[in-house]
């Protein structure tokens, strides 16, 4: 049924809420609807019965033109956006959120794989050549494997560059959508953080402790292995769950809608297009400059302060050309 929803939307998406027009589409909406529990009452299968419909349905081109709805309106939306459908914004954040754990375990192995080492120098013993070359050897490993998960995370994310990049146009229906998901999702990013935190700072007990009674170096790279490894499962809850939070933040950025006036989509267009340049080319300057500066004169002291001009720069002249952050 959810695309029967999402190919009515298509098909009022260039038109304004006016009551008839409102009417019309819930009058619609309700015979599509009965048509479609009809079929499936009579043993049609899910896609089957939506493909009927739709299909019987047709376009409401002519039906628009009879009541006197659509000749008179410009379409609101006259520069080329996609409209994302419920089934793209439902692919895009399980992609996401698998890539966002590809990403996590990579970094996880990385860490991970101190702690490996650091656990069989305390059992072998830190001049031990088989206990460094195998630990060692894990390392490696681990960042081979790290390097791969994170190849495979990019790809899984490239296919959405547009939705990055705001190269879309949401409709109300799914923007409040994401916005109940986002929020229901609160609590558990709050969760997640506790844990993450916890994680890191309960591993530190038995380092103090250890050092407090003055065990051996053993003891010590025990317990500086548990920290290790409490900090590499810390760094996967905070990127795994964090990657989630970033996704609705990244949908819910983009302020276009389907009944967006052409001014808004194009201050739009024009706002992400300044966005990366600022970000690509403005920033990578300042940093450059900086370096120069700095290498050249040592005057390390002084040098950052390009910085603070820089955001005070950027800042002035998106005030003065009205410029949005985060397009």
């Amino acid at each position: 049924m959810n695309t029967i929803q999402t190919y009515l939307d298509s098909m009022f998406a260039h038109l304004d809420d006016r009551p008839e027009v409102l009417h019309l589409k819930e009058e619609i909406q309700t015979n599509m609807l009965d048509k479609y529990h009809d079929l499936i009452r009579n043993g049609a299968s899910e896609n089957e019965a939506v493909g009927k419909v739709i299909s019987e349905f047709g376009n409401i081109d002519e039906l628009l033109e009879e009541l006197n709805l659509s000749q008179d309106k410009t379409p609101s939306n006259p520069i080329s956006l996609p409209l994302l459908s419920q089934n793209e914004i439902n692919n895009y954040l399980a992609d996401q959120t698998y890539a966002g754990l590809l990403t996590g375990l990579g970094t996880f192995l990385i860490i991970a794989s101190v702690a490996i080492l650091l656990s069989l120098l305390s059992i072998f013993g830190e001049e031990n050549n088989l206990a460094i070359g195998a630990g060692t050897s894990f390392i490696i490993v681990s960042i081979v494997l790290a390097v791969a998960l994170y190849i495979i995370s990019g790809q899984k994310g490239k296919k959405y560059d547009y939705i990055n990049n705001g190269e879309y146009i949401l409709s109300t229906k799914n923007r409040q959508e994401i916005i109940e998901k986002a929020e229901s999702f609160e609590s558990t990013h709050s969760l997640s953080t506790i844990m993450g935190v916890a994680l890191i700072i309960l591993p530190v007990i038995p380092v103090i402790i250890v050092g407090m009674m003055d065990l051996s170096d053993r003891f010590v790279l025990l317990a500086t292995s548990a920290l290790v490894l409490g900090i590499a499962a810390a760094v996967l809850i905070f990127i795994y769950f964090g990657n989630i939070k970033s996704m609705y933040q990244s949908l819910l950025k983009n302020t276009i809608s389907e009944k967006s006036s052409p001014q808004d989509i194009q201050k739009h267009q024009r706002d992400r297009k300044t966005n990366r340049f600022i970000e690509d080319v403005y920033w990578p300057i300042v940093t450059v400059i900086y370096l120069i500066w700095s290498f050249s004169t040592a005057a390390w002291h002084i040098s950052w302060l390009i910085f603070v001009i820089a955001g005070i720069f950027e800042d002035a002249i998106r005030a003065l050309f009205d410029i949005e952050k985060n397009q």
